[in-house]
This record gives C-alpha cells, structure tokens and sequence, in this order.
C-alpha cells in the first residue's frame, strides 16, 4: 500500500477530526501516516489506512509518496514573524509532492507575510481554499483553487437525523484561550458571552427544553467555557443540561443531529449545522467563520460579539435559520474539488 505522510492539527479538534475521516475514506487504498500523541489513534481505530507514527519529524522515512498538509485555519500570523515556519521548509525538501488542503488564510497583519506565502506556494504541487478571500490573495498562481469546506464532503447517513427533539445544542468556545491570534480582542467580551449562553439555557429549560453543551476542542478550553456557563446556571436548570466533552466524535454529531436549534461558535459546528438542516445562531470568533458566511449563506443569523450586549438572545432564536438545501447541495458536490491535486497525482497509482 502506498503511504502518503500527513501534517495536521491533531489535539482532539472534532473538525480536524472531521478532516482526517473525510480524507482517509477518500482514499482506502492509501496509508496515511501522522505524528501526533498516541492516544489520538483511538478516535480513527476504526480505520485501516490511518497509523500514528512515534518519531520526530526529522527522523520520518523517505517512503511517502508525498505530505498532505490539511486543515483550515493552517496561515496564521501569530506574531511579527513573516517568515515560512522550519516544518514547511522541511517539508519542501522532504517530500517529492506537497498539497495543501482545506484551508484559509485570514490572519495576518503585514504584506510581507503573504509575500513569502506567494512564494512558498509557487513550491508546492497545489492548495486549495476554502473561502473566497483566501483565494483572491493567490489566485493569480496557476496552482491554487477554491471549493467549500471539507466537511461538506464528509458522510452523515449513519446519523440520526429523522427525530428532532426538543433540545438546543449550544457549540461555545473559550474566547480565553491564550493562543489564539486574536485573542486580545475577542477577550473583552468573555463575560457577556457566557453570561447571554446562560440567560438562553435557563429562558428555555423553564419551557422544558432540554440543552446540550458541546466541546469541540478540550485543548483550546472548550470544556471551560463549559464550566463558567454551569457554575452560573441553577440548579434547575443544570438537571436539563447534558454535557459532551470527551472525545467521542460520533455522540457529539449525534446530539446535534437531533437538535431543533444550535448555537455555533466553532466553525465547524456551523457547518454540520447546515449539513443537518438545523436552525442556528452563529456566534463568531474569527473572520474565517464570517469569509464562509459570506461566500455561501449571507442570511446566516449571525450575533457578532462586538453586538451581544445589544441583543436578547433569547429572542433572537426565533430568527435562527439554516442554508437552503439546494445551496447546500450544490455545496457538497463543490467540496470535493477540494482534493483536486491530489485526486489528479492519485490516478496514478489507482
């Protein structure tokens, strides 16, 4: 089996997650090999094509075929630093072919950082993003496309999508968490987010709903932002809340599978949220959130944080909406040219 090396994001983000499923059934008939923490393998156990490897990245063998760098939010300028990170670097001496898939690039603050990227991506075999403001800054490259989001190429019909309860699933993040690019920002508005999420679950469970709370990322602090929205909740209330924030990716799609609405703040969370038709809220964090807004569903009900003190947003769940199944559908078809390059490199080897 042929084996192709792949750099990812891999600390128990569901969408990440998402990506390496969709990319390794994509391919049954490739090996797909990463560096992460052993126990990662647990959550793509069932996949025969997929294998952690212990080592350090200098140490990786020549057998690959190529690397596949996959991801969505892969050029951020998290400092002054404009230069190419060392592993790309590697990478491009490393490796025979190197494609970039699924990402953005909406983070940066000098020119001279997307310079060194317009050159960076001269190099390599292809990339292809996922929003249209990515794309306009490179595509004068002959190697660069755009096509939605992996995800929308990711398989739903295991999961229960028939039953509709009377539960609201509620996505939230840690607007806290230190290493996020703008976190100096989106922290000033920490306590009147948790504090708008608490008021929505304690209006709705007095009507005797049901709420789930989410984590889609336990290393970025979702699990504690989860905690500061039960500590200020009653103890009612908390007898109606369930709690997912382990790392059991199907349960969680599961519970937003079933919901009637959903509050979004991970990217991702947005995007099944359409894939399942359910009504939601999106509450951003990032500019990659309202770029995919934007290019695809610009009457997404969406609450900016810099207007949460001006909204009830209770009230405002009355608004909630989700894509027009036609627009998603052609969504999903479009998806797959995310994998263009190396869907054209694999034949090959088909």
């Amino acid at each position: 089996m042929k084996k192709i090396f792949v750099s990812a994001y891999l600390c128990g983000n569901l969408g990440d997650d998402l990506f390496i499923r969709t990319l390794i059934q994509r391919y049954p008939n490739i090996q797909f090999e990463a560096i992460a923490e052993k126990g990662y393998q647990k959550s793509l156990k069932s996949h025969h094509n997929f294998k952690i490897i212990q080592s350090e990245l200098s140490e990786i063998s020549n057998n690959y075929l190529a690397v596949v760098e996959i991801g969505g939010a892969l050029f951020q300028q998290i400092s002054s630093k404009t230069d190419i990170p060392s592993y790309r670097k590697f990478f491009l001496k490393k490796f025979p072919h190197y494609f970039v898939v699924g990402s953005n690039f909406s983070e940066y603050s000098s020119t001279a950082y997307v310079n060194n990227y317009n050159y960076f991506f001269k190099k390599i075999d292809g990339a292809v993003f996922r929003d249209y403001s990515s794309y306009n800054l490179f595509s004068h490259l002959n190697n660069i496309k755009y096509a939605p989001d992996v995800v929308f190429d990711y398989n739903i019909k295991k999961y229960n999508m028939v039953s509709k309860e009377k539960t609201i699933s509620i996505v939230p993040i840690d607007l806290n968490y230190k290493k996020r690019v703008n976190k100096n920002i989106i922290s000033m508005y920490n306590a009147e987010y948790i504090s708008k999420l608490v008021n929505v679950i304690e209006d709705f469970c007095k009507k005797g709903w049901k709420i789930n709370l989410i984590s889609f990322c336990d290393f970025e602090g979702d699990s504690k932002a989860i905690d500061r929205i039960v500590a200020a909740l009653s103890d009612k209330s908390i007898k109606n809340v369930t709690i997912f924030n382990d790392n059991k990716i199907d349960a969680k799609i599961n519970a937003i599978a079933k919901s009637s609405f959903l509050i979004s703040s991970r990217f991702h969370s947005m995007i099944l949220g359409w894939k399942f038709q359910i009504k939601q809220i999106v509450i951003p964090y990032s500019k990659k959130t309202t770029n995919v807004i934007r290019d695809l569903f610009p009457k997404q009900e969406t609450v900016l944080l810099s207007k949460l003190k001006l909204i009830n947003l209770s009230a405002s769940l009355k608004q909630a909406n989700t894509i027009p199944l036609e627009k998603l559908r052609q969504c999903e078809r479009k998806s797959v040219n995310q994998f263009h390059y190396l869907d054209v490199f694999l034949k090959k080897y088909n």
